[in-house]
């Protein structure tokens, strides 16, 4: 039997979106030996016996300060000197942080390692989140530099090309994976046709539900004020937030002075969403950027009508231009509101984007993902 090649799947944390992909990732063993090194320990995590931590605390990109600098620099210190304990391997990051710093490790000391970036999230704009315009200049020239003639994984195709464009990216080290779900067993119950019906003809009480990171870019905001003017009109609905992050405290205070609180359940983090998604009518993504969200394809999976901003590449993707499902203008309070109110009083416009929702998510099968995801890194295994 020959040696498995080893994959170094780099990641800064792994609770998530990121979490559940490097689960996924862990389907490769039949033929790479996958090691994870992270530069945050959690401890929602079962990756741990396979795990190298190189940190215990991981850096917030918002902003630049002295210490997170000497904190990156310490990070690349290690990193470099675990490659140079393990040169022969592939070197997978999944995140702008871990790219960086391998990328430049690359450059720097080991030109001759296989490296490869996955790209989930609009990079340009990433950057110009940083308050500072001379930081942001100085990391754009960086980041296009470090990329130039790395292979990278895009998860969907308008991503691909915005960042092929604007990095100067060389087009034959481009692979569009989109990303994919893999359901348990015991999930498989929920998705009958006869519990799709079950579920939207209780109307006692409409629940409205939304998952991901309590933090800015998910924009839930917006999504609780539009609750708020919905919730005027109707008096049977609720909304449940499910997830954890920094913002959920001024979230919390702008469900009490909005008046909703008693309708507003934040439910924190759940290692399984899909009862919850199960027990709900309507799924709501509210975020300002994000290429393939994963809460997205969860909702679908499990038969939800969905509503989701229409950002600049993913979920237009996903939901073929608004033929899946309802897409609003991001930051747009009355837009979602209007789609909130149609979904809410229309059970079978409800159905109806419930079944194109099932049908849509067979394009996104878990086992071709993987399939790409072998030939991809077997591609760079095999390049001189």
């Amino acid at each position: 039997m020959s040696q498995k090649y080893p994959l170094v799947v780099c990641s800064k944390e792994t609770i998530g979106g990121g979490g559940v992909f490097l689960n996924q990732i862990s389907y490769l063993n039949k033929k790479y030996s996958v090691i994870y090194l992270l530069y945050k320990k959690n401890l929602i995590t079962n990756l741990n016996r396979h795990a190298k931590y190189l940190n215990s605390y991981y850096p917030e990109y918002y902003r630049f300060s002295i210490l997170k600098f000497l904190i990156f620099i310490k990070n690349f210190v290690l990193t470099c000197l675990f490659i140079r304990k393990n040169l022969l391997a592939i070197y997978f990051t999944t995140n702008f942080y871990t790219s960086i710093i391998i990328l430049l490790a690359k450059r720097v000391f080991f030109k001759n390692i296989k490296a490869a970036s996955l790209i989930n999230i609009n990079i340009n704009s990433l950057i110009k989140s940083k308050p500072n315009k001379i930081y942001q200049f100085i990391l754009f020239r960086i980041t296009k530099l470090l990329y130039k003639n790395n292979n990278f994984v895009f998860v969907s195709t308008g991503l691909a090309q915005y960042c092929s464009n604007l990095f100067e990216l060389d087009k034959e080290k481009i692979t569009i994976i989109n990303s994919s779900i893999r359901l348990d067993l015991s999930i498989r119950k929920y998705l009958t046709q006869r519990n799709l019906f079950k579920r939207q003809n209780d109307t006692k009480e409409i629940r409205i539900i939304s998952v991901g990171r309590l933090d800015w870019p998910k924009d839930f905001r917006t999504l609780l004020t539009s609750f708020y003017h919905v919730s005027n009109r109707f008096n049977n609905i609720k909304l449940y937030i499910v997830g954890e992050g920094r913002y959920r405290m001024e979230l919390e205070k702008l469900a009490n002075r909005l008046g909703i609180a008693s309708r507003t359940y934040f439910m924190g983090w759940k290692k399984n969403i899909y009862p919850y998604l199960a027990k709900s009518h309507i799924f709501v993504l509210s975020t300002l950027s994000d290429a393939f969200p994963r809460s997205l394809l969860e909702a679908m999976e499990i038969g939800l009508p969905v509503i989701c901003t229409d950002v600049e590449f993913g979920p237009r993707e996903i939901l073929d231009n608004g033929k899946y499902g309802l897409l609003v203008r991001k930051q747009d309070i009355n837009d979602l509101k209007e789609s909130l109110t149609k979904l809410i009083q229309n059970k079978k416009l409800r159905v109806k984007y419930a079944q194109l929702a099932l049908q849509r998510i067979k394009k996104y099968d878990f086992d071709y993902m993987i399939r790409n995801y072998e030939k991809f890194f077997t591609k760079i295994k095999n390049a001189n």
